[in-house]
């Protein structure tokens, strides 16, 4: 049959294709997680990878890919497929706080009503911190 996908669950280019389908009925700014892992040399990733860069050349909103990655900018980029790259038109790099912005994350996400607030050394906690990102942190 035309849409049996073998029992592999739907297959990665049907549901991108829908996807972009429904952000283009909701008018919605789309956001896709996790383009790295459409990176795969299987012929699964590569029909996925072909409906993607398809789908993103027809849709008229804006589409951002995420790769979540702690890795250097460099090494991430290099390792996206170059048919990905060719169709993105910018590339932002999103990089750790510095101790400052640690420091200031710290004290501007702790309440105002904490006890201990009067007492907390937020240079201290901005080291302790070093490898944690504004999320971790707030989180």
């Amino acid at each position: 049959g035309g849409g049996d996908s073998g029992g592999r669950g739907g297959g990665g280019g049907s549901s991108v294709s829908g996807v972009f389908r429904e952000a283009a009925l909701g008018d919605a700014l789309l956001l896709i997680e996790g383009v790295e892992a459409v990176v795969g040399a299987d012929e699964e990733d590569r029909r996925t990878l072909k409906v993607l860069l398809f789908e993103m050349r027809r849709f008229h909103g804006v589409v951002l890919l995420s790769v979540a990655a702690y890795k250097p900018y460099d090494s991430v980029v290099h390792s996206l497929s170059p048919l990905l790259l060719a169709a993105t038109k910018m590339v932002l790099e999103f990089t750790l706080p510095d101790r400052h912005g640690r420091a200031r994350l710290w004290e501007r996400l702790l309440p105002p009503r904490c006890p201990l607030a009067s007492r907390l050394d937020f240079d201290a906690l901005a080291d302790a911190s070093r490898d944690m990102s504004a999320t971790q942190i707030a989180n």
